[in-house]
């Protein structure tokens, strides 16, 4: 049987989802390593070798999870990768030599979003039923849960702390965006971020913390600009066609992009709302979008299994990482921009850029 993608959540299980095939290795000389890591070599290793042909290359190929890995987070400091799929656990890993940390059992059914606060000594989790669609915070010191956010209606889809460190906002399957104060927990604001019954997939801070962005469907399909103040809708783009799995504000202030179900990737100018150049992945669904460190390429992740690697100010592919696993459900940049995390299946791929 053939499914319609559209009609279900991207991060569903893949049971219901049609399997895609042609899998395609990373490399003929990846070695096992001792445990449950599959390596390549350190990062310094990989700059020995790097071969200029080819500006990406394999580092680390991390096998932790039993099912799909739905979310994937690099800390702001650079010494941690968070990863969560579906089911209770969540592991952590040292991000330059791949060691799994700790692993956390949650009490969600599904980790649908991850996110560091900015001084990376928290971490939230959304879940997917189980607990309540909840947003649970973790002490990344003791890993002990220090606190859980509530009132979701839905699947906590996205998470996203401001750049401060001082709300967490939260996105979920009944169509709202919610905000909580991170040192109480207590929710502060409700917005409603479609006017449908609908989902709001993903959410993200401007680089200040002035105006956040939406992205919405299946009916709604839109992408919204909103004043963090006032709580209003500055812009709704329009233009793609299918529902909007992921967004990203670059870090720069100057575009944000937007990833869709539609196989393509829209850049928008955040201070007028016009659309600045369109991005094809003629093959698969975009799940997953997100801008490097220094705004000048932009990493995707497709239902197909592939990420993408663009030049922000032009459009154009300058790599495709094919993963060994099967959707790339996340993707998420090293602080320094020389790395790149994603999900492939249930394995999390770390690749290093060739400079």
């Amino acid at each position: 049987m053939t499914m319609d993608f559209e009609t279900v959540p991207a991060r569903a299980p893949r049971s219901i989802l049609e399997r895609f095939g042609g899998q395609v290795a990373v490399s003929s000389a990846i070695a096992f390593c001792v445990g449950i890591l599959l390596c390549i070599g350190s990062p310094a290793e990989a700059a020995q070798r790097c071969d200029p042909s080819q500006p990406w290359q394999p580092d680390r190929l991390l096998t932790g999870h039993d099912t799909e890995v739905q979310a994937v987070a690099w800390s702001p400091d650079g010494s941690k990768i968070a990863s969560g799929a579906e089911g209770p656990s969540l592991n952590v890993w040292a991000a330059d030599t791949g060691e799994l940390l700790t692993t956390i059992a949650t009490q969600a059914r599904v980790i649908a979003s991850l996110a560091w606060s900015p001084d990376s000594l928290q971490l939230a989790s959304g879940a997917g039923g189980g607990a309540m669609n909840t947003i649970e915070i973790w002490s990344a010191q003791t890993w002990e849960r220090i606190g859980v956010l509530t009132g979701l209606d839905g699947w906590a889809f996205s998470t996203a702390w401001s750049p401060d460190g001082s709300v967490i906002m939260g996105s979920d399957g009944g169509g709202r965006i919610k905000f909580w104060a991170n040192d109480t927990g207590t929710l502060l604001r409700t917005l409603s971020g479609t006017p449908y019954t609908d989902y709001v997939w993903s959410v993200a801070w401007s680089p200040d913390g002035s105006r956040f962005v939406s992205g919405t469907g299946p009916f709604d399909d839109t992408v919204k600009v909103w004043d963090a103040d006032s709580g209003s809708v500055s812009y709704e783009l329009r233009g793609h066609a299918a529902t909007i799995y992921s967004v990203s504000w670059s870090a720069n202030d100057r575009q944000i992009a937007s990833a869709s179900g539609d196989h393509t990737i829209k850049i928008w100018d955040p201070d007028t709302g016009t659309l600045v150049q369109t991005l094809s992945d003629r093959a698969s669904p975009v799940l997953s979008v997100a801008f490097s460190p220094d705004g000048t390429q932009l990493a995707t992740g497709s239902l197909g299994g592939t990420v993408g690697i663009w030049e922000a100010a032009t459009g154009s592919l300058q790599a495709t990482l094919r993963g060994q696993g099967d959707a790339s459900y996340s993707v998420s940049w090293s602080p320094d921009g020389k790395r790149l995390a994603f999900s492939s299946g249930n394995l999390l791929e770390i690749w290093s850029q060739c400079l």
